[in-house]
């Protein structure tokens, strides 16, 4: 009866929980709805009818597509880039930790970069910037997205790419696998929980990242989503039905990408903690 009573009252607080964390989302979108006279009088009360008029607006205004395509393209290169550059890294310098007692000392001075603020390095990384002619490009924010992401990213493959058995490796080898193709073929697939973690991390902070973007992209044929989106919002007003619209249109390809790879993430997920 006790375990049966516990039961219940933890799916009552699940429900709760959930109503309590979807409602703001819920109330954000039937709030796209309805014009902005009717959110400034009523922000909670369900739209009179099928109001599109916003999403028309921002559709046009934003000039979704034009700034989809270089949020994916900024998004897609770089979360490529991370994923190929850090588990090389982690590979050697954990294969290299026994042989040369240097890595050690590289793989610790590479992660303490993640507890540098951006905010403490931001005027020389701009000034760095200008000098190598990387301002207002698309391939500046890329660069800079590679080189903070990859710490993490880093300290995440080299934990678990220790899991992986040597034996595996030593037995390519006999078979006359060079060291790149032990990687690729070998160890690599087996990477593939931790690859599912560092790609769903990576995709939605570059995805959403605002401060950098703003600070060296001006053009705007080169803005990215969230940059469009802040158009809507004034000094003294924002346009809460144009920016409630254009934020769901924003949010709208990373759920797409999370249905999408959903099964993948799951499995990852699973196997990453069956492995630990």
């Amino acid at each position: 009866m006790n375990r049966r009573s516990s039961l219940i009252f933890l799916e009552v607080l699940i429900i709760f929980a959930t109503i309590f964390f979807l409602y703001p989302i819920i109330i954000g979108f039937l709030n796209t709805f309805k014009p902005f006279r009717d959110i400034m009088a009523d922000a909670i009360s369900l739209p009179k009818g099928l109001y599109l008029t916003n999403y028309v607006t921002v559709w046009d205004q934003m000039q979704y597509f034009k700034k989809l395509l270089n949020s994916l393209v900024i998004c897609l290169v770089s979360i490529v880039a991370i994923v190929v550059l850090s588990a090389l890294c982690a590979y050697k310098l954990s294969r290299d930790e026994k042989r040369i007692p240097a890595s050690r000392i590289i793989f610790i001075a590479f992660v303490s970069s993640m507890v540098i603020p951006f905010h403490a390095i931001m005027i020389p990384t701009i000034q760095e910037m200008k000098f190598l002619n990387l301002i207002n490009t698309l391939e500046g924010v890329i660069i800079f997205d590679i080189g903070g992401c990859c710490p993490l990213a880093v300290f995440l493959y080299h934990g678990f790419i220790k899991t992986v058995p040597l034996e595996l490796e030593e037995c390519a080898r006999i078979d006359g696998c060079n060291t790149l193709r032990v990687f690729v073929q070998i160890v690599f697939p087996l990477l593939s929980p931790i690859t599912v973690m560092v790609i769903v991390l990576n995709t939605i902070n570059i995805w959403n990242d605002f401060l950098f973007p703003y600070l060296v992209l001006s053009s705007k044929s080169k803005m990215t989503l969230p940059l469009a989106l802040f158009q809507f919002v004034g000094r003294y007003m924002k346009e809460w039905d144009k920016m409630l619209a254009g934020s769901f249109l924003c949010m709208a390809p990373i759920v797409i990408f999370y249905f999408i790879l959903q099964r993948y993430i799951i499995k990852g997920i699973v196997m990453g903690s069956i492995k630990g």
